[in-house]
């Protein structure tokens, strides 16, 4: 009778440990706030328990995790033209996530001219070396370029700001920035000209 009674209470202090989670929450477009409907959810310990957004961008994903406590659901959101993003969220938890759409941007290595607007076309423009890989954006000197501060002019990353022009930009953030360009602290790149507005 002992021994019964042991394993009820070693199986209901198991069974205690096991934790349901529910998490929920929203995928918007970064740019557009629009919601976006078909995008894949998933837990990425249990890829298949894919679910998909709704047309309003919601999803509700659940699990049971075993062990003591209930840690934070580590999510996978994937859309096929948008940048795939991960989430940790707690049981019972709503979160809004942005996706970014991939860019097709030139990659590799070119030649720019900086085009310096504080002389509005008074002083003739520099030629740069830039290098892109994916959306991240070096801008060096090059042998005949002359400014102060070293080789390395910009690291960062290239984002489509919300006025549709094309920015560098130290963070994603940037491109809800109400002013760009000109002698602000957000350089504009201009593809079809080889060009970056400079200060």
């Amino acid at each position: 009778m002992k021994t019964i009674s042991f394993y009820i209470l070693v199986l209901l202090t198991l069974t205690s440990c096991d934790c349901y989670q529910v998490v929920t929450g929203s995928v918007p477009d970064r740019e557009t706030k629009e919601p976006l409907k078909g995008v894949r959810v998933f837990n990425k310990k249990k890829n298949w328990s894919e679910i998909k957004t709704d047309s309003f961008g919601h999803f509700e994903l659940s699990n049971v995790s075993g062990g003591f406590g209930c840690p934070l659901m580590e999510i996978v959101i994937e859309g096929p033209e948008y940048k795939t993003k991960e989430a940790k969220i707690e049981a019972g938890g709503f979160t809004e996530i942005y996706l970014t759409k991939r860019q097709n941007l030139p990659q590799g290595r070119f030649i720019f001219e900086l085009y310096f607007a504080e002389f509005g076309g008074r002083m003739a423009n520099s030629k740069c070396e830039v290098t892109i890989n994916g959306n991240k954006i070096t801008v060096e000197q090059t042998e005949t370029t002359n400014l102060s501060g070293g080789k390395e002019i910009f690291r960062g990353l290239i984002l489509k700001h919300k006025s549709g022009k094309w920015i560098l930009a130290d963070h994603e953030d940037d491109i809800n920035a109400d002013e760009i360009g000109g002698c602000t602290d957000i350089p504009i790149i201009e593809f079809d000209r080889n060009l970056i507005e400079w200060c």
